[in-house]
């Protein structure tokens, strides 16, 4: 199998002259896959939870965490109020799936050994901390690095951009509507004066009592 004058170790897949490179072993684990599906059944989770108080926040007007409860777990649970979320959680996880699937596909392109995606779910801004993916064996070049580095950001930014002009073409459309509302709350403030102490109520219009009943509710 080997000459005097060159001889070779051969490992699975991939012959390493001696003297050129050196052969490093790593120790194989069986995938935890019960442990990737359970964080990110987790982390669309999280990311239901404050995707539906944005969302909801966006639908009458409001301004993003408003009364500064981040994380409204109780809220989102009654009714179907977590069903808001769908759209937020939905791009979110896309993009993250994308980016990280990106890493890992690269990964098998060039018979690196890396782990599926592992999701954080965590009561952020965003309900989540974002995503990783273990690398179990050392890179073979400079061009693998690189190229393993590079997959992830351009697979997200693949799925972020068509979401981008969508999302825009939304507010555009939505941006009418909301003009027409702001004549109708500049009137109830004149209406009513004690609306015009406060600004912020002022561009809540119609939200104010729900405001106020918050805040009794808070100091209660």
């Amino acid at each position: 199998m080997s000459s005097h004058n060159s001889p070779e170790i051969y490992v699975p897949a991939k012959v390493y002259p001696l003297g050129t490179e050196s052969v490093v072993y790593y120790s194989r684990t069986r995938p935890r896959y019960w442990l990737h599906g359970l964080l990110l059944l987790l982390t669309i989770f999280t990311t239901l939870i404050v995707g539906s108080r944005l969302q909801w926040e966006f639908l009458n007007g409001l301004p993003p965490f408003f009364d500064n409860d981040i994380f409204p777990l109780r809220w989102a649970l009654q009714g179907r109020n977590i069903l808001l979320g769908i759209p937020f959680s939905l791009t979110l996880m896309l993009i993250l799936l994308a980016h990280e699937m990106g890493h890992y596909l690269y990964c098998l392109k060039y018979r690196v050994a890396a782990t599926l995606p592992f999701f954080i779910p965590f009561p952020t801004l965003f309900g989540t901390l974002g995503a990783f993916i273990r690398i179990r064996s050392p890179l073979g070049s400079r061009a693998a690095l690189f190229d393993i580095g590079i997959a992830g950001p351009i697979a997200g930014f693949a799925v972020a951009l068509p979401v981008l002009i969508m999302s825009a073409r939304v507010f555009l459309g939505t941006t009418r509507i909301g003009a027409e509302r702001s004549s109708s709350r500049d009137r109830l403030c004149a209406v009513v004066p004690a609306l015009s102490s406060s600004r912020r109520n002022c561009r809540m219009g119609r939200h104010v009592r729900y405001i106020a009943e918050s805040s009794s509710r808070r100091t209660a």
